[in-house]
């Protein structure tokens, strides 16, 4: 019902915006998703045939033919989980991570609600 009435009661015009206005929410939920990954993988270092993990810093320590390991202090699931260790090499990275994550979880949030807004 809430669709018909917005279609009857928007001007076409408004309607065009409103529909630019979601296709643009799309590019960016698309461009912060990559961007995500980009910050995600500078997060990663290669460990070498005979290189012990735990000489190692960094958020994601990879080695071939076994899962990742992850800092102690780092967990991608955790939104508020940004590392407050300063002087690590990979602090700067990981905060842009978190950041850029934060963006992502709350424009898909807004794109999710997007229609039921305009629709109200």
């Amino acid at each position: 019902m809430r669709n018909i009435r917005y279609l009857l009661t928007t001007s076409i015009k408004q309607q065009r915006a409103d529909l630019n206005e979601f296709r643009e929410l799309t590019y960016r939920c698309a461009s912060l998703r990559l961007d995500k990954i980009c910050t995600y993988n500078s997060l990663i270092r290669n460990l070498g045939k005979n290189q012990n993990p735990d000489d190692v810093r960094a958020c994601v320590k990879r080695e071939a033919g076994t899962d990742d390991l992850f800092c102690e202090k780092f967990n991608p699931n955790d939104i508020w989980g940004a590392c407050d260790e300063q002087d690590c090499p990979f602090y700067q990275r990981n905060n842009d991570f978190f950041r850029i994550l934060k963006e992502f979880e709350k424009t898909i949030q807004v794109r999710k609600n997007f229609w039921d807004e305009k629709m109200r």
